[in-house]
């Protein structure tokens, strides 16, 4: 688990995200990334190259891009690194036949995500690029849907985790964190 890697970077990420008390409900701390992409055009450039660079370091055959947020960094990297991209969308938004996994949140029960059928192939190595790691619902059930699929996890590169609890979740599973920032 690599988080706060490139320390400098680290503490500009942590300096601009937002924490929204009682948000979406209260007594949550949600934490707005928004600002990342929305004024600041060089630190966008600085995460997708952290993320790139840990896309290279492993070896994949596809980019998994959890909805929303995800997708913002997920294809930009995709593009960058020559990968397909898999998009992890919620039940009811991809108009072919799809693969289903429940999950549930710090702040909702209940969530599912899906893939398109061949989205994921057999044997296909997959990093999978999300926003924030919070409780490691949302990631743990990507993960379950690429391994559906016949997909391998090769890791999970995020903005920011928090590194004792949804990062612990996924590293007692053998998966490797690349988490540009720690909450």
């Amino acid at each position: 688990m690599t988080i706060a890697g490139d320390r400098e970077l680290a503490l500009r990420v942590q300096s601009v995200i937002r924490t929204v008390v009682d948000f979406p409900r209260q007594g949550i701390r949600f934490r707005d990334i928004s600002p990342i992409v929305e004024n600041d055009p060089d630190l966008f450039r600085a995460v997708i190259e952290s993320m790139t660079g840990f896309g290279q370091t492993v070896r994949l055959d596809c980019i998994a891009g959890i909805e929303s947020w995800g997708f913002v960094f997920a294809a930009p990297v995709a593009y960058v690194l020559g990968s397909r991209l898999c998009v992890v969308r919620r039940p009811g938004t991809l108009p072919q036949q799809t693969a289903s996994q429940s999950y549930d949140m710090s702040y909702a029960q209940g969530r599912s995500l899906a893939i398109q059928g061949g989205a994921i192939r057999p044997r296909d190595r997959v990093l999978v690029v999300d926003d924030v790691l919070a409780s490691g619902g949302t990631a743990l059930a990507a993960i379950e849907l690429l391994e559906k699929a016949g997909g391998l996890c090769v890791g999970l590169a995020c903005l920011a985790a928090f590194p004792n609890w949804g990062a612990k979740r996924l590293g007692d599973r053998g998966i490797s964190v690349h988490a540009i920032a720690g909450l």
